[in-house]
C-alpha cells in the first residue's frame, strides 16, 4: 500500500465518523454500540466507494465478505 491507500482508508473513516455525527448528533448518542455499528458499514461503504473509483476491477461484494459481514 502506498500513502495515497492510506489517506484513502482515513477519509473514509472520518467520512464514515461525521455521517454519524450529522445523523444522530453528538449530544443524541446513547446506545454508542448501534452507532458504532452504523459507522462501520457505513466505512465499508465508503471504502468499497473508494477503492472500486481507484481500481476498475475492484470487487464491492468480495471486500464486504472479507470484512467478515
Amino acid at each position: 500500500m502506498t500513502r495515497k491507500d492510506y489517506q484513502l482508508i482515513a477519509d473514509c473513516v472520518r467520512r464514515s465518523v461525521q455521517e454519524v455525527r450529522d445523523i444522530y448528533g453528538e449530544s443524541n448518542i446513547k446506545d454508542i454500540e448501534s452507532h458504532m455499528a452504523v459507522a462501520i458499514s457505513m466505512t465499508i461503504r465508503n471504502l468499497q466507494q473508494g477503492l472500486q473509483q481507484d481500481n476498475p476491477n475492484f470487487k464491492p461484494d468480495t471486500f464486504f465478505k472479507a470484512c467478515g459481514l
